[in-house]
């Protein structure tokens, strides 16, 4: 019995190393098999107790045989067909649904297979597996959907901004050089937030594919933070925010990547401090410790580069998208110096704690 080959495996460059006949068909042979041979074997043990009678020659003899085998040969193939398509229906069933989902794409979301009582435990586990994947993918897909869709947003807001900002500057005829200069500074705040957040989804892109490669180099720990309050100067000084940075220490990490890391877990710190935060250096750690209201939630929750659902934190949107790129990259950095970042919320403000090994001295 040949069964047509699966559209799943068309276009495909290995199609010489498939087999031509379906697994279906090779288990009806076995069961088929199985179920005639013994027969057989008791037909030969007749025929081989009338060798030398004079019966053996006649047709009385021979018909009855003939017919049996036959009757027995139709009755192994029935027997055959309905227990290989009982034994194979969850993969029958699977290949289907696969076929489905590649004809339809779409139509992932309601691809699952019926689990039944009382079924084998290999069957159940197969179908539970198979439900599982198609409910994780889904997830994924909705995830990754609402990312587009927030980060589209995200997007067309400084767009918007830096749009209206520049038709003020062209059309206006009336504004004096100070005012020109403020609009033309505020300009450059939305451009410079549309570029921070395009770079943001390509450092996401990059370390979620795993492609994180370190230039390790012993450096000072209190230096690279410097570098990252220089760097957010002005965000601070617009919010009124107090940085204080105490300690030292020097480990082998790769400067850029940490000053990143960083740079994010810092620039978070300040959109929800009160007034205060600290940076504290110690031999193998690193803290930013802020008054602000502390995490909502976990910090695995909310380092997640496609959030689905907004946070509200003291009143202030945590929006979903883009908003969880920061903390995204910083963990994937920091894993990948073979540390750990960490997030507790203390009585007056948050913590968040980088723990490097010993051995990252």
């Amino acid at each position: 019995m040949l069964k047509r080959i699966p559209s799943i495996f068309k276009n495909n460059s290995s199609n010489q190393a498939i087999a031509k006949v379906s697994l279906r068909s090779r288990v009806t042979f076995v069961i088929a098999a199985l179920a005639f041979f013994p027969n057989l074997m008791l037909v030969l043990l007749i025929f081989k107790q009338n060798i030398g009678s004079s019966n053996i020659s006649t047709f009385s003899f021979w018909w009855p045989l003939v017919i049996w085998l036959s009757l027995l040969i139709a009755f192994s193939l029935v027997i055959a067909q309905y227990y290989s398509k009982e034994l194979l229906s969850p993969l029958i069933e699977m290949s289907q649904k696969i076929n489905e989902i590649q004809d339809n794409p779409s139509g992932i979301i309601g691809a699952r297979l019926l689990v039944e009582k009382q079924e084998p435990i290999e069957v159940y586990t197969l179908k539970k597996s198979f439900n599982s994947l198609i409910a994780n993918i889904t997830k994924e897909q909705n995830q990754r959907s609402n990312f587009i869709a927030s980060l589209i947003h995200d997007l067309k807001t400084p767009l918007i901004a830096s749009g209206h900002l520049l038709s003020v500057i062209y059309d206006s005829n009336e504004i004096d050089r100070k005012e020109r200069l403020a609009l033309i500074s505020k300009l450059k705040e939305e451009n410079k937030s549309m570029i921070d957040l395009i770079q943001k989804m390509v450092d996401a892109h990059r370390f979620e594919r795993g492609e994180v490669k370190l230039n390790l180099k012993t450096e000072a720990i209190e230096d690279i933070a410097k570098t990252v309050i220089k760097r957010l100067k002005d965000l601070a000084k617009q919010r009124n925010i107090e940085i204080l940075i105490t300690g030292r220490s020097r480990i082998n990490v790769d400067r850029l990547e940490l000053e990143r890391a960083i740079y994010n877990l810092l620039s978070n710190a300040i959109r929800y401090a009160n007034s205060k935060i600290e940076i504290k250096i110690s031999k193998n750690a690193l803290k930013i410790i802020d008054d602000g209201p502390g995490l909502p939630a976990s910090l695995n929750e909310l380092a997640q580069p496609f959030k689905s659902k907004s946070i509200t934190i003291n009143g202030k949107p945590y929006n979903a998208g883009s908003a969880g790129l920061g903390l995204f990259i910083a963990n994937k950095i920091i894993i990948a110096h073979n540390a750990s970042l960490s997030a507790n919320n203390i009585p007056k403000g948050n913590c968040l704690k980088i723990s490097f090994k010993s051995s990252n001295e």
